[in-house]
């Protein structure tokens, strides 16, 4: 079995998990604060939540993290919102790390990336 590593909450922390598995490995976070109805915490002062970055390259050396002492307002957030990390990156990241986070292609072993180019209509008239 794989050890999870431990990292102490930051929004940094945070934001970084999320930009890494986005731009290097081509997955999608997700957060979990609990499994069924058990916080994933040893005290129910402070509270874990796990960060996986599903699918994305199969060698990649993202993984998972476990956050520690995540503020309890942000993990019921979390909660309620069904592991979405668009929120989160727009939260806590940087303009940078929103913007290639949230263009990145998605990548999974089974399926070939995609990367969606907008194209702007012309004004001018050839």
């Amino acid at each position: 079995m794989t050890e999870i590593k431990k990292e102490p909450y930051s929004p940094k922390a945070l934001s970084d998990f999320i930009h890494r598995c986005r731009t290097v490995e081509g997955g999608i976070p997700h957060f979990i604060p609990k499994y069924g109805d058990a916080y994933l915490t040893e005290d129910l002062k402070v509270f874990d939540v796990l960060g996986t970055c599903w699918g994305g390259e199969p060698e990649s050396p993202v993984g998972s993290v476990m956050l520690t002492n995540v503020p309890h307002e942000l993990v019921d957030e979390i909660k309620e919102r069904k592991k979405d990390y668009v929120w989160l990156i727009k939260k806590f990241g940087t303009k940078k790390q929103v913007e290639e986070s949230l263009i990145a292609p998605i990548f999974h072993e089974r399926y070939p990336p995609r990367a969606v180019v907008l194209k702007s209509k012309s004004t001018t008239n050839h």
